[in-house]
């Protein structure tokens, strides 16, 4: 588990130069039995499995942090090994990328993981959203639901976005927050808010993955809360019915 996401981190994908990111997902997807596209935002479209309708995980490829340091490196805390964060040559705090570098890993263990799924790793998103604001919303066709995991702390289950309600009361109690520790709260800007905004009917939802201090030098990762998040989204796929 700890050998991807530091494979991730290493990655430095800024905004509107996502190219080795996607590169890596797709390399990935080689790997698993399933079929993907790319398109012409470097959108990556992935379709594993055959079924009427498909549980949809999504996350998008680019970072916030606008340089990459000499001697970066990934480390664990000595003092906690649940934390994990990035240093550079100097042993200065600088930014990893786990928004949204853990919302990838979860959508890659997924991918490897379950039989039936359906994945969208979108560009731009720092940017406003660019990828998802441009892909083609058809590919959630057959969708039952999509999630998520481009959240910061480790419990927030987004609910509404600027008014605008991403998912159902029906689709939250079959979710079973309290059953993982988390609650509904509202939420920013991402990708499934936009493709809500673009019309989707689907319910969406934004699920915190365990990063702190996003966009931030002092960014990091409690990854016992990632796990969980992992876990909370393997649950959600589990649901059959489409909300």
């Amino acid at each position: 588990f700890m050998r991807l996401l530091t494979q991730l981190y290493e990655i430095y994908s800024p905004s509107g130069n996502e190219v080795r990111m996607v590169e890596f997902i797709i390399n990935y997807c080689r790997n698993i039995d399933c079929q993907f596209e790319v398109d012409e935002n470097n959108n990556i479209l992935v379709t594993k499995g055959q079924a009427a309708t498909y549980p949809c995980v999504v996350a998008h490829t680019d970072e916030v942090h606008e340089e990459r340091p000499e001697g970066f490196r990934v480390v664990v805390d000595p003092d906690d090994n649940d934390i994990i964060s990035g240093l550079d040559a100097c042993g200065e705090c600088c930014g990893i990328g786990a928004d949204d570098k853990n919302g990838i890993w979860v959508a890659l263990k997924m991918l490897e993981e379950l039989p039936v799924l359906k994945c969208a790793f979108f560009t731009g998103e720092e940017i406003g959203c660019e990828g998802s604001r441009n892909v083609d919303i058809s590919f959630f066709d057959d969708c039952r639901y999509v999630v998520q995991c481009d959240r910061k702390n480790g419990n927030d289950f987004i609910i509404n976005v600027s008014g605008l309600e991403l998912n159902t009361q029906r689709f939250r109690e079959d979710c079973e927050l309290d059953r993982f520790g988390y609650s509904p709260k509202y939420g920013y800007s991402t990708d499934v808010a936009a493709l809500k905004e673009r019309g989707l009917k689907i319910s969406v939802v934004n699920l915190s993955c365990g990063y702190y201090n996003p966009h931030e030098p002092a960014e990091y990762t409690r990854f016992s809360e990632l796990q969980n998040a992992l876990n909370f989204a393997r649950h959600i796929c589990s649901l059959t019915e489409t909300y």
